[in-house]
């Protein structure tokens, strides 16, 4: 009724773990609804109209949640932070958790999506955090294995890194990037605020008045 079409149903597989799959004969149907009318017959041709190719094309590998300055403070916090590995010659302690940190601030939460995010960064971010060189002579830089993640973060001491961490965030606190989130509260659907609050802390970041509800307009500097 409203608009979407049943085009199918998926294979009946459950996550496993982190990067796993089980069967468990249970497929669920799929269903699609076009934001635009030739929906179908874009998606099918050879090429998009100019209009849709810059949102066809993705630029986010390799970039980083915050600026080289931010890098190069986070790497030398995160550094100091005590190694509880007996053995650790080739990641040291700082590079590592310095992805972990950034993966974290990108939204990922299981070691396979950080060791994914790592093998996405730059090799001018790579060398910035000091991640050892491939061979003698190569400027390629290794991105830590998924048993280099998993060694030290379950031995880590995480009470003592989320304090050096928290310290680093506040000392950056405003500079970062932060997510928003909009709320508006109304007086008989007439008269009422719209704010936008600080998605973690629901501090008001901006704040104005709307007299109508069904227009809004909000300029947040």
């Amino acid at each position: 009724a409203s608009g979407w079409i049943e085009v199918g149903k998926s294979k009946g597989f459950s996550r496993h773990k982190s990067d796993f799959y089980v069967p468990n004969d249970r497929p669920k149907k799929i269903w699609l609804k076009k934001l635009h009318n030739n929906a179908g017959e874009l998606l099918r041709s050879f090429d998009l109209p100019p209009e849709f190719t810059k949102g066809a094309q993705s630029n986010a590998d390799g970039i980083l949640p915050i600026n080289a300055k931010q890098l190069q403070s986070l790497f030398s916090v995160l550094r100091k932070v005590p190694d509880p590995r007996s053995s650790n010659q080739t990641y040291r302690i700082g590079p590592v958790l310095s992805i972990v940190t950034m993966a974290i601030f990108s939204g990922y939460r299981n070691i396979s999506e950080i060791v994914r995010y790592g093998e996405r960064m730059k090799m001018q971010h790579r060398k910035a955090i000091g991640l050892p060189v491939y061979k003698k002579g190569s400027s390629y830089r290794k991105v830590p294995s998924y048993n280099v993640f998993y060694n030290l973060l379950s031995k880590l001491d995480i009470d003592e890194f989320g304090q050096i961490l928290s310290q680093w965030l506040a000392s950056h606190n405003g500079s970062l990037p932060a997510a928003l989130a909009l709320d508006a509260k109304f007086i008989k659907e007439t008269v009422g605020i719209v704010c936008m609050v600080d998605h973690e802390t629901g501090v008001p970041v901006a704040m104005t008045k709307v007299a109508k509800k069904k227009v809004i307009k909000v300029i947040a500097k």
